[in-house]
């Protein structure tokens, strides 16, 4: 029956309705609130579930996120391990030796131009020397002429100057002829060093010229990487640290999880005020208006503290939202992230690569030309040699020659001294015959040290071009098996970071996936708010009953129970909305300064 029914009662029977009624609200009032503390318990059994779920979802998230940041931590290990820092110092220190290479080999093709041009200065020299030969020659003609004539006349034709005349003319031939032999083979070897020199030029100015480009390139590609790599190894070490932030997330939400615990015993608090309430209405001797008093005073103040935890535990479950929603952010952000880790498996960095490794294969093919033409200019230097040696042997006839003139001159002065008077031309004759053969021999001196100098700068040259040879040969292609190997490990290394990322990647989306469908699934505050607000509807009627049957007095009787009620409070939101309900003149923070010092809050 209804408080107010039973008021109606009371007031058309005003005696025995009055007793009548005060019993029937007693009756009603211990049965709303036995109804109130149902309603009330039924709240752990409508959320525990929800929240060790909750919590459950969240150990695994943690654990899942500890997987991740484990995965990171490899993947910046491997990114800044010693293989891989290791690999990349030699990488750029073999394109640096691949640069000084390329620069020496520049050096050496100006230093082959340089000992051309000397050739060819020689060969002149020579060319030009051959000039006082053929006037040698001429010479020697016209005085082996003479003798002849000047020997006609005399007396004696047994003089011996006849020999003379053919020995002078043997020897203009011979001149003649190893003059002509030496002019073609100078001909031979300038036009030989010439086009040597033409090549040496033309491969400094093209093939090495190319490779010391493509070389610069290839270092620009390297330098390219470098810095790819260091923003790599950077967003790694991002990534690793926001993971890390990321566990500790979690953490902080699986410890804001204790606002479950605190409104459970807010509202286990209501519960027992209630039941105080309840053996307090049944003591006997009561009057009902006081009981009425009683009620309406202390379910106000129920109500009140069920409101404020209302607030703090839709509050509280929004905010894990948030954070989870939060969570879920920043895990995708890493995801973004995850692409800029890559730094040569990535379109960039294989572009970058493949541009070094065809930058390394396409200096191979021009140091291969240039190690050919190298090898061309060596079997010239030495085929210069080859026909010095030849001329120098022309030389060394004519100087023998000349030698053997030289005696047969002095003999002949001796004979024409021997004839007196028609001596006297031939004497001069055979003076002048035997100052053309010293002549001769001072020539032949002279070219002889030309072709020394020659013959020497070649035999130099071609040594030091085959020893080089044969060491770039060795050095080249360590150089290039270093850089092939390189590339290699970095591929390598990159490829298995590539793998890890990806896992990571895996594990990322997976974990935003169940974090989303974890919020979306959150509905504990809609079913607690419905909870509460029939909790708190009942206590509502009740108050206005009460306030109805007992609308005045009896004012002390709700401070005097609700005095000691403060005891079982832990929270200052409790104490707080008790003290301004108690005393409705309390401020909030003198309510604060009156709790006190001897209770743990939360």
């Amino acid at each position: 029956m209804s408080i107010r029914r039973t008021l109606r009662r009371w007031l058309s029977h005003p005696d025995k309705g009055a007793e009548t009624a005060a019993t029937g609200a007693e009756r009603s009032w211990s049965q709303t609130l036995t109804d109130i503390n149902a309603t009330l318990a039924s709240l752990g059994a409508h959320t525990e579930d929800d929240f060790l779920s909750l919590g459950n979802n969240l150990q695994s998230y943690y654990t899942r996120a500890q997987t991740m940041a484990a995965l990171s931590h490899e993947i910046v290990e491997l990114m800044t391990g010693e293989e891989i820092q290791t690999a990349g110092t030699d990488l750029h220190s073999s394109l640096q030796e691949l640069h000084d290479y390329l620069e020496d080999s520049s050096a050496q093709f100006s230093k082959m131009g340089t000992t051309f041009q000397h050739y060819i200065r020689e060969i002149s020299s020579i060319t030009s020397g051959l000039e006082s030969f053929q006037m040698l020659a001429l010479n020697l003609n016209i005085l082996g002429f003479l003798t002849r004539v000047e020997n006609a006349h005399l007396a004696n034709t047994n003089s011996g100057f006849s020999a003379l005349t053919d020995d002078v003319r043997k020897l203009s031939d011979s001149i003649k002829e190893k003059t002509s032999s030496i002019r073609a083979s100078c001909e031979t070897i300038s036009a030989g060093v010439s086009a040597a020199l033409d090549r040496a030029i033309d491969c400094d100015r093209t093939h090495n010229a190319a490779a010391r480009t493509i070389q610069a390139k290839s270092a620009d590609s390297e330098r390219l990487l470098t810095e790819r790599y260091g923003l790599s190894v950077a967003a790694a070490r991002q990534i690793d640290r926001n993971i890390a932030q990321i566990a500790g997330d979690i953490s902080t939400i699986v410890m804001s999880l204790q606002f479950h615990d605190i409104t459970r015993q807010q509202i286990q608090h209501v519960q027992t005020v209630l039941e105080h309430l309840h053996a307090k209405l049944r003591e006997p001797g009561t009057p009902s208006e006081r009981q009425a008093a009683l009620l309406g005073d202390t379910l106000e103040l129920q109500v009140a503290q069920i409101a404020q935890s209302h607030r703090e535990f839709v509050t509280a479950v929004n905010t894990v939202m948030e954070n989870l929603r939060a969570l879920a952010g920043n895990v995708d952000g890493i995801m973004s992230e995850i692409g800029q880790v890559a730094w040569v498996t990535d379109q960039d960095g294989i572009s970058t690569m493949k541009a070094i490794q065809q930058g390394f294969e396409t200096i191979i093919d021009h140091i291969m030309v240039m190690a050919e033409l190298q090898k061309d200019l060596n079997t010239a230097a030495q085929d210069v040699s080859a026909m010095v040696t030849h001329m120098s042997s022309f030389v060394q006839d004519i100087n023998t020659l000349g030698l053997n003139l030289e005696f047969l001159a002095l003999n002949a002065r001796i004979k024409a001294a021997h004839l007196g008077e028609e001596g006297v031309a031939l004497d001069t004759i055979s003076g002048s015959i035997y100052e053309l053969s010293h002549s001769t021999r001072d020539n032949t001196a002279a070219l002889s040290d030309i072709l020394k100098r020659l013959s020497d700068l070649s035999s130099d040259f071609t040594r030091e071009l085959k020893a080089r040879e044969d060491r770039q040969a060795k050095d080249i292609q360590t150089v290039m098996n270093e850089l092939v190997e390189l590339t290699g490990i970095m591929t390598a290394i990159s490829e298995r970071v590539e793998v890890k990322t990806s896992e990571l990647s895996r594990l990322g989306r997976a974990l935003i996936q169940d974090i989303n469908a974890t919020v979306g699934g959150i509905d504990v505050h809609d079913r607690v708010a419905v909870v509460l607000d029939e909790a708190t509807s009942l206590m509502q009627q009740t108050v206005e009953e009460a306030r109805r049957f007992c609308p005045q007095g009896w004012a002390d009787t709700a401070r005097q129970f609700l005095g000691g009620i403060d005891l079982i409070y832990t929270m200052h939101s409790e104490r707080r909305i008790h003290a301004m309900h108690v005393d409705k003149q309390t401020a909030p923070d003198e309510a604060e300064k009156e709790e006190g010092s001897n209770i743990e809050f939360f």
